[in-house]
């Protein structure tokens, strides 16, 4: 009876503890049943999870261990009854990342860009380092703190680049000598490394620097890499969202000008490395305009005057073949008031694809460069006596024809115009318009008008006057 008692005392301490549970059998008995992983999962960790992630401080890590490693020795089952708990406990558990990667780099992040040094490297490291492995909701919870390390560690690679380039640095534009090339260069493709690893947004810095070096260029560059880098200066103060396809144009041009230079690379050096926004220049024509065909992909007899053409998402057109015509065989003189004798030059452009087949149109105007040598018409267009006619040949046999507007890039002579539609372009002089005479005042009547209508009555008079003295 003793023992009897005992026993149940036992289960009903167990009973109230959650240690076994209780649950109705047959024969008015009751058994008792151990709780599951899950729940004692749950119990033991009940403190933790009743918290909110605000409440989680650096102390609670060692809880927050234990929790993710108990829930891992769970298994599938187990895991599936407490998705809701661990939900939280995740949640939880980034909040104690975030602390701790906080605390464990607290010094760096301390740190300015205008305090750091060469020597927080490590430390520096070791802090974007730690942020690279954390889980993506923690690093979400840390943008401000990654943008001030990359700010951080730009200001470091300077610092490192300064350091290993302080030599030529030192160096002043009187004792610069051309043995010192070699330093120069090296100092500038290290910090091309630099931009193109960091893309610098602030480029001040950048400017400062290799103004400096290019000074050092100029004391040692021929006069003639001189004279190419000051004629392509405005390159260097471009904004990307003002690049036009008319600049594409300078930009080879001055590959073909350094081309014949005796020191390209110091050329090179003094325009490209100039600022680093010239590289997003090129990044531009690179991207918007993978499709330009160069001057090397023209035929015909006109090969010398092409330059170039720009065919962005155009891939059917691979070149373009290019023939003068005879003055006397153009077909300008199908446009009102347009002669022979008006026509200077005319030429019959085609598009050809991959398999040299006629490309008659395309969906979007092609921008097409054409290179005038001849002085004579220089001098025309220049002083804007010179207008364009593009005559077409319909399928019917008949002819449009319409005035071309063009622009003139006084820089390399050439001529610029958008076409979706290719047959013979012809340059004609201007009609010269007729000259009025000054107006009398609030009659709109030439003054020239009224003179010959007075010269008029005159003679008649005369003519009168005559007849009548006869009489």
């Amino acid at each position: 009876m003793k023992k009897l008692l005992i026993s149940i005392f036992m289960v009903a301490t167990m009973a109230l503890t959650g240690v076994v549970a209780v649950v109705p059998t047959i024969n008015n008995q009751r058994a008792y049943a151990a709780p599951t992983p899950a729940e004692t999962w749950k119990t033991n960790h009940a403190t933790l999870l009743a918290k909110e992630v605000g409440d989680i401080t650096l102390a609670d890590g060692a809880e927050v261990i234990a929790a993710l490693e108990g829930y891992d020795n769970l298994s599938d089952a187990d895991k599936a009854t407490v998705a809701t708990e661990y939900a939280h406990l995740l949640e939880l558990s980034y909040q104690y990342k975030k602390l701790k990667w906080l605390d464990d780099h607290s010094n760096i992040l301390d740190k300015t860009v205008e305090n750091i040094a060469v020597s927080d490297s490590p430390a520096l490291q070791a802090a974007i380092n730690g942020l690279s492995i954390l889980p993506n909701e923690v690093k979400q919870k840390l943008t401000t703190e990654k943008a001030h390390l990359d700010k951080l560690n730009t200001k470091v690679s300077q610092l490192k680049w300064e350091q290993n380039h302080a030599a030529i640095l030192a160096k002043t534009e009187a004792n610069v000598v051309d043995a010192d090339w070699t330093a120069i260069s090296n100092a500038f493709t290290g910090y091309e490394t630099l931009f193109n690893d960091y893309g610098y947004e602030n480029i001040s810095y950048a400017n400062n620097k290799m103004d400096y070096l290019v000074k050092l260029t100029r004391k040692i560059a021929s006069p003639e890499a001189v004279a190419v880098a000051d004629k392509y200066t405005y390159f260097k103060e471009m904004p990307l969202e003002d690049v036009t396809v008319d600049n594409v144009v300078d930009y080879i041009s001055l590959q073909k000008e350094m081309g014949t230079l005796s020191d390209p690379d110091k050329a090179s050096l003094m325009i490209f490395r100039i600022y680093p926004r010239v590289y997003k220049l090129t990044d531009a024509v690179n991207q918007q305009y993978p499709e330009a065909i160069p001057p090397g992909n023209a035929e015909g007899d006109a090969k010398d005057n092409f330059f170039i053409a720009l065919t962005p998402s155009i891939p059917d057109v691979n070149k373009l073949r290019i023939n003068k015509i005879a003055l006397a065989n153009s077909q300008a003189t199908k446009m009102t008031g347009v002669k022979q004798k008006d026509i200077v030059w005319s030429l019959n452009i085609e598009l050809l694809d991959k398999n040299d087949k006629l490309v008659p149109t395309i969906t979007k105007p092609m921008r097409i460069y054409l290179k005038i040598t001849d002085q004579k018409m220089i001098d025309l267009i220049k002083a804007n006596k010179i207008e364009m006619v593009h005559v077409h040949k319909k399928t019917d046999g008949t002819f449009e024809t319409m005035k071309k507007p063009f622009v003139f890039i006084k820089r390399h002579n050439v001529i610029a115009f958008n076409a979706d539609k290719f047959s013979e372009f012809a340059l004609v002089k201007k009609q010269a318009k007729k000259q009025k005479g000054p107006e009398l005042a609030n009659t709109g009547i030439s003054q020239y008008s009224i003179m010959g209508l007075a010269v008029l009555i005159i003679g008649l008079g005369l003519v009168a006057t005559a007849r009548f003295a006869k009489q």
